[in-house]
């Protein structure tokens, strides 16, 4: 944790403080989108410079500030790239490393961070050791990186080069895993589906506590209750919030009190019908994704404005408070940021999703 002082209670600039270029109101936008040869579908943009204006067209009365930045496209992942990648969903970035699952393998593809090329792959269907059935999220570290598969309920650790180190089962959790975090020491935290706490494994899979959930949302149905969880790479801090509205809070090293979303997304309620088929009061997600970095708390958001999905919203873990926001040239469901990379799930017109790379010049 920074010691710092807070930029958002300075008044001070908080791009450089969090990695990020100066914010300049006066740059304009400079670049078109180009298309990307050998895919028709997908759009890139060779460098795209993000204004006040831009940030907030559409997005009026959220009390976003948005943070300009200019990018170049680095590299892109398609079902038609060397590497090809299908059906890409989590990410992650850790020690110039990029780490991708491909749901249609389903298996982990690790490339270069700089060029996207192949480093390894491995994995495919099945229940059996380095299988997978939905592997959902990763957690790297200088040790290679943790495969969290939420439908066999268990973690593969696989080394820096992509080999299988070991399998640990998720048992203990007593439900599905929604998302984790790793803690220092080798222990994880996990976010159960339909459970109103947290629960802290150690590196064997054995429940060492439960943790309350400062959020005081109950829905024995799983929906409205369910909570992402988002840690950085030197296990330092994990920060969970409420998937569907509300707001998030930092739960380790100790939990605190929860803070609202700059976007207010109130949590949604349960609309009961006489006929059985209960409905939600709003069917729109608030955080489609989260990573801390440098005492950064970054959630991709979706929420009502115009930018929905494009919003790449900032917090100080230290204090919570609302830093900035990054909008994104393109629509986008996952992220990871590695240096002034940032890597998207990003989505194209026909539907489907590649990976793509940009670099902040």
């Amino acid at each position: 944790m920074g010691n710092g002082p807070d930029p958002a209670q300075t008044g001070k600039d908080v791009s450089s403080a969090h990695g990020l270029p100066p914010a300049d109101s006066r740059l304009t936008s400079l670049a078109a989108p180009v298309r990307y040869p050998g895919n028709p579908y997908l759009l890139l943009v060779t460098g795209l410079v993000l204004t006040a204006s831009a940030c907030l067209h559409g997005d009026e009365g959220t009390g976003r500030r948005p943070i300009a930045v200019k990018w170049d496209t680095a590299w892109v992942l398609t079902d038609q790239s060397d590497p090809p990648v299908l059906q890409p969903e989590a990410i992650a970035a850790h020690n110039g490393k990029v780490f991708l699952v491909d749901l249609a393998v389903p298996g982990v593809l690790a490339v270069d961070a700089k060029t996207g090329r192949k480093l390894w792959a491995t994995g495919r269907r099945g229940i059996g050791p380095g299988e997978f059935l939905d592997p959902y999220q990763l957690l790297p570290n200088d040790e290679g990186v943790t495969v969290v598969d939420q439908t066999t309920r268990r973690t593969t650790h696989l080394g820096p080069d992509g080999r299988l180190l070991s399998t640990t089962s998720l048992a203990a959790l007593g439900g599905a895993p929604l998302s984790g975090c790793a803690l220092d020491g080798g222990d994880l935290l996990f976010s159960v589906f339909a459970a109103d706490s947290f629960v802290r494994l150690d590196s064997s899979g054995h429940r060492r506590e439960s943790v309350a959930m400062p959020f005081g949302v109950r829905d024995s149905r799983g929906v409205v209750n369910q909570v992402f969880v988002a840690g950085d790479t030197e296990m330092r801090v994990c920060a969970a919030g409420l998937m569907l509205g509300g707001g998030f809070a930092v739960i380790s090293p100790a939990p605190v009190s929860m803070h609202q979303y700059v976007e207010d997304m109130p949590v949604p309620r349960w609309l009961l019908s006489s006929e059985g088929e209960d409905s939600l009061s709003s069917d729109l997600a608030a955080t489609l994704d989260a990573e801390v970095r440098h005492d950064t708390l970054w959630t991709l958001f979706e929420g009502r404005s115009a930018s929905q999905r494009r919003l790449l919203d900032g917090y100080s873990v230290p204090s919570g408070r609302y830093l900035g926001t990054l909008e994104l040239p393109t629509r986008a469901n996952r992220f990871a940021m590695l240096g002034d990379l940032l890597v998207l799930k990003a989505g194209q017109p026909d539907g489907s999703f590649a990976v793509l790379a940009l670099r902040r010049r």
